[in-house]
């Protein structure tokens, strides 16, 4: 395998890698002070019943359920004839809008002597990332209703089902050249 390519993707991964360890600190960030809050603190004079904690905890189960279907649904496959020039044309643009940090010239020059199924490997790796994105931060909704559920109840122990169904999720999603393919 081309070891330009693999330099390339493994970039591409890393930026997705370190975004996913964002958003699953995020979560463990809400685990840890919804202990503080509910130890730090009585719990509030109204606190949260039962049919609302049960509404936070279905509001979870449709965020897990859309965080792990969404790629089922949101196909990033090319569709139509792929145009190489158009294609290395827009990373020039991109440079040039947005300087290095986006794309390298030695980068782009790079792309010239790829094929066309491995510029559409780099290109899958492009189109994937919104709904890589959509993806975390479903899964994280579940870890934030939980925060919320420990704020307004002042109950650490009513957090765990949620953080449970974000980190499951996340761990699901660490970022793989298989999973934008």
């Amino acid at each position: 395998m081309n070891e330009n390519l693999n330099r390339i993707i493994n970039n591409k991964l890393l930026v997705f890698r370190i975004l996913w360890l964002g958003i699953t600190s995020s979560v463990l960030i809400f685990v840890g002070l919804s202990y503080y809050l509910s130890h730090a603190q009585p719990p509030p004079p109204e606190s949260l019943n039962d049919s609302m904690s049960t509404v936070f905890l279905l509001m979870a189960v449709s965020s897990f359920a859309v965080s792990l279907s969404l790629g089922k649904f949101w196909n990033i496959k090319h569709s139509g004839p792929f145009n190489r020039d158009t294609f290395i044309e827009s990373k020039k643009n991109l440079r040039t809008q947005h300087g290095q940090a986006i794309w390298s010239e030695k980068d782009i020059q790079t792309l010239t002597t790829f094929t066309d199924t491995e510029l559409l490997r780099i290109s899958a790796l492009e189109k994937g990332f919104i709904r890589f994105i959509m993806e975390l931060v479903t899964a994280e909704t579940c870890g934030l209703l939980g925060f919320l559920t420990v704020y307004l109840s002042g109950q650490f122990l009513k957090i765990l089902p949620f953080a449970a169904m974000s980190l499951a999720a996340l761990l699901l999603k660490w970022p793989t050249e298989e999973k934008f393919k």
